[in-house]
């Protein structure tokens, strides 16, 4: 019933870090099957070119006997998902790294609208700064917060010098 992607690894010798098990949430993301996925090796599962920072990542969660987090952006049957990845060594009584405990929270709908946001706010910003037309943004008090190449042009002053000032400065 948890919303994240839930994993287990198994630690074997040599670097070899099989599935052991995944949630319903793990295979509805990625749309793989329990058979593609649990006892297969970490790099039979996920895609590349994430395989090396991923090793890496399960490397320095053991030796450093601590949850590693990171952000991942990997591609399955299902499309390309990007997510919160955090994983847990669990030590045995000997102190021997026996799992790995995994989970992925999904944050692809986020970095879309991210994405978007960044879209937008360079085609203002082009639109803005290219228009001839004089063009600025005054906050609730008159003062300026910003003004285009067609302010500067027109009044002969650099963008710094209109920034915080009132229209008043221009008389």
């Amino acid at each position: 019933t948890v919303g994240d992607v839930i994993f287990q690894l198994s630690v074997e010798p040599e670097d070899c870090f099989r599935f052991f098990s995944v949630n319903k949430r793990f295979l509805e993301a990625t749309g793989l099957t329990a058979e593609q996925i649990i006892h297969k090796r970490y790099d039979e599962v996920i895609p590349e070119p994430l395989c090396e920072m991923v090793l890496k990542n399960y490397k320095q969660a053991i030796r450093e006997k601590r949850t590693i987090r990171w952000e991942e952006t990997s591609n399955y049957p299902t499309g390309e998902l990007t997510g919160i990845v955090s994983v847990s060594p669990f030590f045995d009584d000997q102190g021997e790294c026996k799992y790995l405990i995994g989970s992925v929270h999904n944050i692809t709908e986020r970095k879309i609208a991210e994405d978007k946001l960044k879209q937008s706010e360079e085609s203002y910003r082009g639109l803005f700064n290219n228009a001839t037309d004089s063009i600025y943004i005054q906050d609730m008090e008159g003062r300026f917060l910003d003004v285009n190449e067609g302010a500067v042009k027109l009044y002969g002053y650099t963008r710094e010098e209109f920034i915080g000032k009132t229209p008043e400065f221009l008389s």
